[in-house]
């Protein structure tokens, strides 16, 4: 009975582990997403409308550059 108990035991944490790994997929996909979305309004807008900045969180705040720069030229 307890290799049994063993094996389920081993099961549940392997999908554990794996609902975490997509949890992490999906959000890091999500946020690239919302990115790509900022960067996209962004470029389109006229400079005279744009709303924030590199200090106010708007579309071209640092996080947002940075993380796009990250995924433009990869993790070095």
């Amino acid at each position: 009975m307890e290799p049994a108990a063993q094996r389920l035991e081993d099961a549940v944490a392997q999908a554990a582990a794996i609902s975490e790994q997509e949890w992490v997929r999906r959000h890091k996909a999500r946020r690239a997403a919302g990115d790509a979305e900022d960067w996209m309004h962004a470029v389109a807008t006229p400079v005279v409308k744009r709303r924030g900045g590199a200090r106010r969180g708007g579309p071209f705040s640092r996080g947002v550059a940075s993380r796009l720069t990250i995924a433009c030229l990869g993790e070095q």
